[in-house]
């Protein structure tokens, strides 16, 4: 099973929260929030940017479209920990695309050198033992290749940022499955004509859930 297929069904449950997000004629589906109980674990500070088209020309001399979202994590919990980000990208055309943790060093550069910030982490040096404090916070960035075609609608799952989970049964294979609490960020990219490259990006909804 690759990994695509191996996301795609562990969605479970938040797949129906995802589908609405994608239709426009109905309303969201509520999102599997976590308890009060469950609340009480580990929860690392993040914030991030809005998402940005990049083209970089490969070494093949054929340029390709990238997006890319920067962020900022901090561990302000009381202790150290293991910091493995994971970034998905839901589009409304059902596409599943998983961040480009092992980002090729041409792409990060152009990003790099993009945002003008020297001090930028590769999404690989990031991944590793996170202390605490505002000191040892980390800065990288998210990365997706884009498809071409009009999108109106994409939703950026960020797992890797609680110790929050939940034991559930797959509703297919009556599997169980375990849901970590995640950061579902939700954006429209209105108009009829252009491409993701080109069309505004509206945040229109940011909220935790189990998946």
């Amino acid at each position: 099973m690759s990994r695509s297929q191996a996301w795609a069904r562990l969605i479970g449950s938040a797949v129906a929260v995802a589908t609405a997000a994608f239709t426009e004629a109905a309303p969201p589906a509520p999102a599997p929030l976590s308890s009060p109980a469950r609340s009480q674990r580990w929860q690392l500070t993040f914030t991030h940017g809005a998402p940005t088209p990049i083209t970089v020309r490969g070494d093949d001399g054929i340029p390709r479209a990238y997006w890319y979202v920067t962020y900022k994590v901090e561990n302000n919990t009381s202790e150290d920990r293991f910091f493995v980000p994971d970034a998905t990208l839901f589009l409304d055309s059902g596409a599943i695309l998983l961040s480009l943790d092992d980002l090729p060093q041409p792409i990060f550069t152009a990003i790099r050198e993009h945002l003008g910030n020297p001090l930028l982490d590769h999404p690989l040096q990031v991944i590793g033992p996170l202390l605490q404090g505002h000191d040892y916070a980390r800065e990288s960035v998210m990365v997706w290749p884009l498809p071409e075609g009009n999108v109106d609608h994409v939703t950026i799952f960020v797992g890797g940022l609680s110790g929050e989970t939940e034991l559930v049964t797959d509703p297919l294979t009556g599997d169980p499955v375990v849901l970590r609490k995640s950061l579902m960020i939700e954006y429209s990219l209105p108009g009829t004509s252009g491409t993701i490259q080109t069309k505004p990006v509206i945040l229109t909804a940011e909220h935790w859930i189990m998946r």
